[in-house]
């Protein structure tokens, strides 16, 4: 805790109570619901806004959500390459509504790579509906190639790799793998071209 010269050499002195400010003669409390003597602030406070801190620390949160076995058996733990699975939205509803955007019913999950342990949206493609073959898996790995040259654009997530695997809902699908924004919603979720409302918390690439 910090007491005197909140301002630093020069910044001025702490109000007497009853003379206005924050420390004027009460505690309160701040942003992260800790009781802060009159007169003083939080060491943290100096370094970065709380606001800040707490945004970060949600990202994080959404980073290593995960669900235990006993929450949901259609889940697994690992996905291939890919451990700490979370689902970023609603598994049953998701199945039963085709993407937008694919034309078939997809499933978006959160994954952590074990190898550079970064975290990325994992899409599932149900492999039953497209009629998942080689020549199809090719035919996706060549679509991932030609967007490859976008990778770097700030406002387009682009797919990053593709795999099959059958550990979800107990059948083959088609997994797309992209960059995983925590806490971010896509365009369309966030209500342009008439989304009508926030379609996902967690990714940006969603819909």
């Amino acid at each position: 805790m910090v007491g005197r010269g909140l301002g630093g050499r020069g910044g001025g002195r702490v109000p007497p109570p009853g003379r206005g400010g924050r420390g004027a003669g009460r505690s309160y409390l701040n942003a992260a619901g800790h009781l802060i003597a009159p007169g003083k602030m939080s060491l943290s406070a100096r370094f970065m806004h709380e606001q800040l801190r707490n945004d970060l620390k949600h990202r994080a949160a959404c980073i290593q959500a995960q669900l235990s076995p006993e929450e949901d058996p259609s889940m697994p733990l690992t996905i291939q390459q890919f451990h700490t699975v979370f689902p970023l939205e609603d598994t049953q509803a998701a199945m039963e509504v085709p993407s937008s955007v694919f034309g078939v019913s997809t499933l978006m999950l959160k994954g952590v790579h074990r190898v550079n342990g970064a975290a990325y949206a994992l899409r599932r493609i149900e492999g039953g509906q497209v009629g998942l073959t080689p020549q199809l898996v090719a035919k996706a790995q060549r679509t991932i190639e030609a967007y490859a040259g976008c990778g770097s654009h700030p406002h387009v997530v682009v797919p990053r790799d593709v795999f099959v695997s059958n550990g979800v809902l107990g059948a083959p699908g088609l997994f797309f793998v992209y960059e995983y924004y925590p806490a971010a919603v896509c365009v369309g979720g966030g209500g342009v071209g008439g989304g009508g409302g926030v379609y996902s918390m967690h990714v940006r690439n969603a819909c």
